[in-house]
């Protein structure tokens, strides 16, 4: 669902019925599996002191993907002041809000991209105004969505294809002579930018001639390593980066990289998710020059040297 602030942003209010009831047809499971994990913004509405298990246990499980990489906000509301029985009789197959509470904080730690929300018990007027007022919060002045993060550009190592690294996505192409799992390692190229990577250097550019394997040393820093390389070659800076968000910039999206940086230089990167950004770019030259001016590309490097 497009909200109604910005055309940029989904996001889904989990129903906690056995069949999705709200806006959908689909079944409880394919929105837990092929809706959830592409929305910005997930709200979970806890209306009493006590919710299913099952609704826990959902809700669960969406913390642990956000946890392990998954880019949505989390919003749970619960209204303030609500009626409830003696704790200790918790109804079979219930779980109490307090729960809730206490769980999610041993899965999220100190995650401060997350929130939990009071409304007025049994006003929905009071819920709606609460819910949009709390978008704007979270749009407007913590700027939390993947959209507006710098998150938004990267992905694992291990998820980027050799084609989006080469400034010519058809040099990898079998019919190039491209082979997926065979990489032969060398000391002066390889161990050279290892020690760079263990330094902790700011930038590193891989200089050399045509055909020479500087984009495939690239690409192999990014790559699952195989079992062979683990085995064989545990002194290079093979996969090294698959774990790592990585940016790969090119002609496609260097402007609107560029324009964040610009935009965001006080920017909290705090709010990100905790990993470095590692931006990788094949041609680098061809690629700034076709889209930057002189200035940008100076402005561009100048704040990544300071980020």
């Amino acid at each position: 669902m497009k909200n109604i602030y910005s055309p940029n942003i989904d996001f889904d209010i989990y129903d906690c019925a056995e069949h999705g009831t709200t806006w959908s047809t689909f079944s409880k499971q394919d929105i837990i599996d092929h809706k959830i994990p592409f929305v910005d913004w997930f709200v979970c509405l806890v209306p009493e002191w006590t919710v299913g298990k099952n609704t826990w246990e959902e809700l669960e499980h969406i913390l642990k993907l956000h946890k392990d990489g998954l880019p949505v906000v989390i919003s749970v509301f619960h209204p303030n002041e609500c009626p409830q029985t003696d704790k200790t009789a918790v109804p079979e197959g219930k779980v109490t809000f307090d729960f809730i509470m206490e769980e999610s904080k041993k899965i999220l730690g100190n995650d401060k991209a997350q929130y939990w929300v009071d409304y007025k018990y049994g006003d929905k007027e009071n819920l709606t105004k609460t819910l949009f007022d709390q978008f704007k919060t979270l749009y407007y002045t913590d700027k939390v969505f993947r959209i507006q993060r710098l998150d938004r550009f990267a992905k694992f190592g291990r998820e980027i294809k050799a084609r989006e690294i080469y400034f010519d996505p058809e040099r990898a192409s079998s019919i190039n002579g491209f082979v997926e799992n065979k990489y032969f390692p060398r000391k002066s190229v390889d161990g050279r930018i290892k020690s760079a990577i263990d330094e902790k250097l700011k930038f590193i550019i891989l200089n050399g001639a045509p055909g020479s394997g500087k984009t495939r040393a690239l690409y192999q820093l990014l790559a699952k390593p195989t079992q062979w390389a683990l085995d064989n070659h545990k002194e290079y800076a093979l996969g090294c980066l698959s774990n790592e968000k990585v940016i790969v910039v090119n002609n496609e999206n260097v402007q609107q990289v560029y324009e964040f940086l610009k935009s965001e230089e006080e920017y909290d990167f705090s709010i990100e998710p905790s990993y470095e950004y590692y931006l990788v770019c094949d041609q680098l030259k061809n690629v700034f020059d076709n889209r930057l001016t002189n200035d940008d590309i100076y402005k561009f490097f100048d704040i990544v040297s300071r980020t």
